[in-house]
């Protein structure tokens, strides 16, 4: 087995929920959040948009988990679910 190696000291997710009852929908605003290696972006493959589904999560890796933390919740922001 090979040792851990800790890439960062701080850790964050947040879930994206669903805001609307929509039957097909696309997640806008990636493309401004995927800009590093330590933003992974997850989502399930649920095409029908609930209010409250939740329909992946966002993970973000820092110095810091109160870094992390705030840059979570910056990019989840510039995320939405939009009608398709």
């Amino acid at each position: 087995l090979l040792s851990p190696v800790a890439r960062s000291a701080g850790a964050a997710m947040v879930n994206l929920l669903g805001s609307a009852e929509r039957k097909h929908v696309r997640l806008s605003g990636v493309e401004n959040v995927l800009t590093g290696s330590d933003v992974s972006l997850h989502l399930y493959g649920k095409s029908r948009e609930r209010v409250r589904r939740k329909m992946g999560h966002l993970t973000v890796l820092a110095k810091s988990a109160i870094e992390a933390r705030a840059l979570a919740v910056s990019h989840a922001d510039q995320l939405a679910f939009v009608g398709v």
